[in-house]
């Protein structure tokens, strides 16, 4: 009889990649694997993850927040107990959000064995509530805060197949040609790029400007903005809402602005890619500044704070990476450093073995 898991993610990309990647391993080692998932992060799933269920879980600011959201988390417990009667998993993989607690609560219920997955620096909010129904907990990160667990494991942050298997060695820009540059905003978006980036262009010489292509997802409604922002400028720009094929997009960059979301910092790390980092400042716990602290420890990368960054600093790194490319070339030895092979077999060696 084939083993049964199922991968239990919350409503952002940083949560859902991981057990994309699950899936696709567990999948291939011929398990059967199963997601669960909120509305949130219900279309990050491609079509290709048939296995997956979606709970009713939803929060719903005052008034009405104080009882239906208690309301949807007894739901997203019970539709889980009923899945797991019908299903008896053999372990539940848990990767973080509130999405996780009522489904690990039924796994609890069931004695069916958990299992804890961490992608930032830190263990958040529903993994240290979950810490101690874990048999087994697996961290992103060597230095991980707030784990007390006898059987915790760095087996690194998962990348979905996509992504690993289109990887192809860095090469920086020579110092005359042109440099490409990916801005991205990860899965919350970064509306400020579209007024920093243009803003700091504009304070290169023209000659400057004529070697950058700068390619840069940019939401719709922040795209007007941006498209007036550069008009005045000697770079070619393209922008778009959504980047399809992002291994292509890593490929043909030299510089990548982002934000630090665990999924995208090792994707970079993957593809060993220099970046310019601005976590999201109104991220959860300060997950992404502290994700990429321990990027810019190691030098691979440049960090600014969101609040803090300007139009100069970001001028000041263009401009000497157009005339130093070399720098890069280091960044990207730093940033290689940083990344764990083989994650995702790791992951899956780990919870197959509970």
């Amino acid at each position: 009889m084939t083993k049964h898991f199922t991968l239990i993610t919350g409503g952002s990309g940083g949560h859902v990649f991981p057990a994309i990647a699950l899936y696709e391993e567990l999948e291939s080692k011929g398990y059967a694997a199963h997601i669960i998932v909120d509305h949130r992060g219900r279309h990050y799933v491609p079509d290709s993850v048939q296995n997956v269920t979606e709970v009713p879980i939803h929060r719903i600011f005052p008034p009405f927040g104080k009882l239906f959201y208690p309301l949807s988390l007894m739901l997203a417990f019970l539709r889980c107990l009923l899945l797991f009667i019908v299903k008896r998993p053999k372990a539940v993989v848990g990767f973080g959000g509130y999405t996780t607690v009522p489904g690990m609560t039924a796994a609890k219920l069931l004695f069916i064995p958990i299992i804890l997955h961490e992608g930032n620096s830190f263990l958040g909010q529903a993994n240290r509530f979950l810490q101690p129904w874990a048999k087994k907990i697996a961290l992103s990160f060597k230095k991980t805060d707030f784990v007390q667990h006898n059987d915790a494991t760095v087996t690194g942050l998962p990348l979905r197949k996509s992504i690993r298997d289109n990887i192809v060695q860095y090469t920086p820009p020579s110092e005359e040609s042109t440099l490409n540059i990916l801005v991205i905003g990860g899965s919350q978006g970064a509306g400020i790029f579209a007024r920093l980036i243009p803003d700091a262009v504009r304070l290169l010489p023209k000659y400057k400007q004529k070697r950058l292509h700068i390619r840069q997802q940019c939401r719709v409604e922040n795209e007007e903005t941006a498209k007036i922002a550069y008009e005045d400028l000697d770079c070619t720009i393209e922008m778009k809402p959504f980047f399809d094929d992002m291994p292509k997009e890593y490929n043909q960059a030299h510089l990548v602005i982002s934000r630090s979301g665990s999924s995208s910092l090792f994707e970079l790390a993957a593809f060993k890619m220099p970046a310019i980092l601005i976590p999201f400042a109104a991220s959860a716990e300060g997950d992404q500044a502290k994700n990429a602290a321990l990027f810019h420890e190691k030098d691979a990368c440049w960090l600014f704070a969101e609040r803090e960054v300007n139009t100069a600093q970001i001028e000041n790194i263009l401009s000497e990476v157009l005339e130093k490319p070399d720098i890069l070339m280091q960044k990207s030895k730093n940033m290689a450093k940083m990344y764990v092979a083989n994650s995702s077999k790791k992951l899956a060696d780990l919870v197959v073995s509970t």
